[in-house]
């Protein structure tokens, strides 16, 4: 795709430039330089692929999907001025959601509950495990044929733990700001929207977290109704 050259008309929204780029981010960012004569030194990561997003006054618009996205937003600027405003440079994904990152596969080597010894004897006994105290308790000196008790041993694979089957990690957010923290992470972590979030809330969270292409674990909660 060509690049597009900008119009230097004052104007309170400038079009800005639009390009598609496979290489390397800092290639990139030197096209980006001498277009937008801008100096962009957060702007350096690596990752293969990127596209621009431009932010108009008709509205907000894809100019190719990708598997990353520059959303730019671009202010008043001067005609007899070089420098092209402020532009805001927030490397965000497309609406397309990321995949999680390459791990190990995910086993669960122990499934089984450790319940809480008598609990099967006694209704009074909660069957949540609590570790036996008594000096003489059989199961606290581990005899033959008792019940086992929780050790490391049974422990998962620590690179996998707490992840869920998609791969990701859970990041309980309660608003829309608190999606903005999984920017630089979404390969890592999902969102979950807190029980108490209203749905009206709710609507906003999931529009930001579309936009930043982080996956949301209960994105239909209070927002689908049953026919």
């Amino acid at each position: 795709m060509e690049d597009r050259a900008i119009s230097h008309q004052p104007s309170p929204r400038l079009e800005t430039l639009a390009l598609v780029h496979n290489g390397k981010c800092d290639s990139l960012e030197k096209r980006l330089r001498a277009n937008l004569k801008i100096s962009l030194p957060f702007f350096r990561r690596r990752h293969q692929r990127r596209t621009i997003t431009q932010r108009v006054a008709s509205g907000r618009r894809n100019i190719s999907q990708g598997t990353f996205a520059l959303d730019t937003g671009v202010t008043d600027i001067d005609a007899e001025s070089s420098l092209l405003g402020l532009i805001e440079l927030t490397c965000v994904h497309v609406h397309q959601m990321v995949a999680a990152k390459k791990h190990v596969p995910i086993v669960k080597k122990h499934k089984k509950r450790f319940n809480r010894h008598q609990s099967d004897t006694y209704m009074r006994v909660d069957p949540s495990w609590r570790k036996p105290k008594g000096i003489d308790n059989r199961v606290r000196r581990r005899f033959s044929g008792q019940a086992a008790m929780p050790k490391i041993g049974y422990g998962s694979n620590k690179k996998t733990r707490h992840m869920i089957p998609s791969g990701h990690k859970v990041f309980l957010v309660q608003n829309p700001k608190d999606v903005e923290l999984l920017l630089m992470h979404n390969r890592t972590y999902a969102a979950e929207i807190g029980h108490a979030v209203s749905s009206a809330k709710r609507v906003d969270i999931i529009a930001k977290a579309k936009a930043l292409g982080v996956k949301v674990t209960n994105a239909k909660g209070r927002l689908t109704t049953e026919s």
